[in-house]
């Protein structure tokens, strides 16, 4: 890639700052045995420090998306795996016994509610100790 290909995008807010990277976007068609198959973006991200690993990602993201983006949602990555690394360990989400797909999506479905219904009572507690934390203090 070109100098000029790559530009700096802010990926999110971090505990310590922004977290930037370098990115470069193609737009790229794949091929299918010998016909071409659906066009997709290839988006590289690399880091600021000199001789940077450099990574990429393919998104099915149609042509006008704006490049801001597809930098946003490269973000997006850690938190998913996140969820499905605790949906797994905590939530038995990897032991399945179904034989259809709709029962797999039920399975999954009932996981991911009680993950999201955990995680909102998680913060409810973390802020209801934080709350009588300050309270006694005050008496």
């Amino acid at each position: 890639m070109p100098v000029s290909a790559w530009h700096r995008y802010t990926i999110k807010e971090g505990s310590k700052g922004p977290i930037e990277a370098d990115f470069s976007f193609v737009r790229a068609t794949a091929k299918r045995g010998r016909r071409p198959g659906h066009a997709s973006w290839v988006v590289f991200r690399r880091g600021l420090e000199p001789e940077s690993e450099i990574k990429y990602y393919v998104s099915n993201a149609p042509a006008d998306c704006r490049h801001r983006t597809l930098v946003r949602l490269s973000g997006s990555r850690w938190p998913v795996e996140t969820a499905l690394q605790e949906g797994q360990s905590e939530l038995g989400m990897d032991h399945y016994e179904t034989r259809t797909w709709r029962g797999w999506h039920h399975q999954m479905t009932l996981t991911f509610l009680a993950h999201h219904f955990l995680l909102r009572l998680r913060l409810r507690l973390k802020k209801s100790l934080r709350h009588s934390r300050y309270s006694k203090r005050a008496s």
